[in-house]
């Protein structure tokens, strides 16, 4: 017999729905929006007319290939990219409308704007992660296939999510830590890093070497807004669910704070800058 709370269930299942549609929508058929949206429109060119003479991501080249727009690619990318972040929350909370909530407040979310096909690869490793967790090795393989398959940058993101993991730094001192990192960052002692990397990278970055990055200070609103709101859910998460004992949210939540780390470093960066 039914439980009385399916009804319930399966309406904020139906929610969820809505909203995971709705935001691939914006995301996916924006237009002219996002730094690197001219970029990916001439990619999708390319790999329609069979332009590209060097071996390609096979999953996204897939995916733009099947899509007679760059508008469709485009949506289809973002959806594939919302529903596996949709299917890991389902898998760590029950929780379906908070966490969606919380990952469109997220700069996860918002990168779809920008970094396709790295939130493409980095959702279908996070997906990874939670069925290798949950004991799905199957179907956790074929996603980090999928992931390297999106971005060969996974290769590299994998092995330092589980290194991450190792950390054993309490949940308050991590976020001291952040704090702190910012600060520093603001007063310019991450400066040398940057040149370091214009410095290391590509001819075409070697111009960043040279920029006075004192005269292009941000504050970083975006950053503070998103941790801030990160860290009142971890404190609520703590304080009124008894699943925050799960291991595998305490992991993911070591995952973010790493990601705020290193966010906390870049703060002071342009905008136009970040995709060093």
């Amino acid at each position: 017999m039914m439980s009385n709370k399916s009804p319930y269930i399966y309406f904020k299942y139906y929610i969820a729905l809505l909203m995971l549609i709705s935001m691939s929508v914006v995301s996916g058929f924006r237009y002219y929006s996002g730094d690197d949206y001219i970029s990916y429109m001439n990619i999708h060119n390319y790999i329609i007319n069979n332009q590209y003479n060097y071996i390609f991501e096979p999953f996204f080249y897939f995916l733009n290939k099947i899509s007679n727009s760059f508008s469709i690619s485009s949506f289809l990318i973002t959806l594939i990219t919302n529903i596996c972040i949709f299917y890991a929350i389902l898998k760590v909370s029950n929780n379906s409308i908070l966490g969606l909530f919380l990952y469109v407040l997220s700069e996860f979310y918002l990168s779809q704007f920008n970094i396709i096909r790295q939130s493409l690869g980095n959702s279908l490793l996070i997906l990874s992660f939670v069925l290798f967790y949950y004991k799905n090795n199957t179907s956790s393989i074929i996603a980090f296939i999928l992931s390297v398959f999106s971005h060969y940058a996974m290769l590299i993101t994998a092995p330092i999510l589980f290194l991450i993991n190792k950390i054993k730094l309490k949940f308050y001192l991590f976020c001291l830590i952040i704090i702190i990192v910012y600060i520093f960052s603001q007063i310019g002692l991450f400066d040398f890093v940057y040149k370091i990397i214009g410095v290391l990278s590509f001819d075409k970055f070697s111009a960043y070497s040279e920029i006075d990055y004192s005269s292009m200070k941000t504050i970083g609103m975006k950053f503070i807004f998103n941790f801030i709101v990160f860290f009142f859910s971890v404190v609520l998460i703590k304080s009124k669910y008894k699943d925050y004992n799960n291991k595998l949210i305490e992991n993911l939540i070591k995952i973010i704070m790493f990601g705020f780390f290193l966010s906390a470093i870049g703060t002071s960066i342009p905008l136009s800058l970040i995709h060093i």
